[in-house]
């Protein structure tokens, strides 16, 4: 305990919750997270380039300019790259490999050989489509008449018509609602039939149907319900691990175009939830913004007790990613997390989620005071009276507890 006559003294050059300025930006910090301000946070420090191309030091926000478009000594794609070139060399070598024309005209060959493989396969496609489906009122009566019992065969079908008929905005709903039917987790044949699609290339067919349809709020809504379902299944995982960032993209557009929309905004959740089971998905969506998506979500609709379950379990399993713990705590998930603990108190799963990716970030020494301050340690106290019989989140909430209370 301070003496009166100390305390001033503490504030003003011990209290490690004490606000400083920042030299460099002028931010006013806490002192205890300043070093992480510095190092992570600030536009304004002064940065070398990571190129060692004899720049002098600049404020990291231009040195980020400077790398993106100026430095010699940065790695950069082919100008031909759009065209197959796959050869990357330094900026200050890119005009030497561009004289390189023998290379870059077998470079442009093997390209166009590319599409028109290409554009035989979907020539293909539409041949065993309409071997089997001879008019589009036919296709559309198919895909009313999908059931639990529609054989496996039908997936492929509906796929291959989706993407013939990729500018009918009918087909695209129907398509997509079908899907729903057929991935349906007390469908017994949903583990073959997601199988089928991915197989099949359709999960780029239900992204490219919400890029086309984007003003369809059906089409919206069924193609997310469909990758929600579809999420689970480890090929869908594989497929987006493998680079295909177009399906976290579009989800991410998805859900900035549609705030208005809690139907949306929980579906979409609920496919980053699916995905970000995965480690290296979960960093895919940290770096793409998904975080910022899931917060904004959490403020507008404070009240959806689904939507604020959803995304503390998101942000859980976002937690396993040491940039994503400095994206969380700088985009103020923490008070997010709060608010969703306290507005829904009584709802079980919200508060485990929520407290379980507090213990998380909370492995984190730098985060600790600021989760002290926040009111965390009451937080989790209040979890333990409301839910006495819930074992493991007593668990997560004593050693939440004991983690902030013991580096004090």
């Amino acid at each position: 305990m301070l003496q009166q006559r100390d305390l001033e003294k503490h504030k003003a050059s011990d209290c490690p919750c004490r606000e400083v300025l920042c030299e460099y930006c002028g931010q006013k910090t806490p002192f205890d997270e300043l070093s992480a301000h510095q190092s992570m946070r600030c536009t304004e420090v002064p940065t070398p380039c990571p190129n060692e191309c004899g720049q002098e030091a600049l404020a990291r926000k231009d040195m980020e300019l400077h790398v993106a478009k100026e430095c010699p000594n940065q790695v950069v794609q082919c100008s031909y790259a759009s065209r197959g070139c796959t050869t990357q060399v330094r900026r200050s070598e890119l005009e030497v490999h561009l004289q390189d024309a023998r290379h870059h005209l077998e470079v442009v060959e093997a390209h166009f050989t590319k599409e028109i493989v290409k554009v035989r396969a979907e020539m293909n496609d539409m041949v065993r489509f309409l071997m089997r489906v001879r008019t589009l009122d036919e296709f559309l009566r198919l895909l009313d008449d999908v059931s639990l019992k529609t054989p496996v065969s039908h997936v492929e079908l509906i796929v291959l018509g989706m993407r013939i008929y990729a500018d009918n905005a009918m087909v695209q709903e129907r398509g997509c609602f079908a899907l729903i039917t057929l991935c349906e987790v007390n469908n017994k044949n949903a583990d073959q039939n997601i199988a089928t699609v991915v197989a099949m290339r359709g999960i780029p067919v239900i992204i490219d149907a919400m890029k086309r349809h984007q003003n369809v709020m059906k089409v919206q809504e069924y193609a997310l319900h469909v990758l929600r379902k579809m999420a689970t299944n480890l090929d869908v995982k594989n497929f987006v691990q493998r680079g295909n960032n177009e399906c976290i993209e579009q989800i991410l557009d998805t859900m900035s175009r549609n705030q208005d929309n809690v139907g949306v905004q929980r579906d979409a959740i609920g496919v980053l939830l699916n995905m970000a089971v995965n480690d290296l998905i979960e960093v895919h969506i940290g770096k793409l913004g998904g975080i910022a998506h899931i917060l904004a979500a959490m403020d507008r609709y404070p009240n959806s007790t689904s939507l604020q379950q959803l995304a503390a379990h998101s942000l859980f399993h976002l937690t396993f990613d040491a940039k994503n713990k400095e994206r969380l705590i700088s985009s103020g998930a923490l008070q997010r997390l709060m608010n969703a603990l306290f507005q829904h108190s009584q709802h079980t799963n919200t508060v485990y989620y929520a407290l379980r990716a507090m213990a998380q970030l909370a492995k984190v020494d730098r985060y600790r005071n600021k989760m002290r301050r926040l009111g965390v340690i009451d937080a989790a106290k209040k979890a333990l009276q409301d839910h006495p019989h819930h074992k493991d989140l007593q668990k997560k909430c004593k050693m939440l507890i004991t983690r902030l209370n013991n580096d004090q």
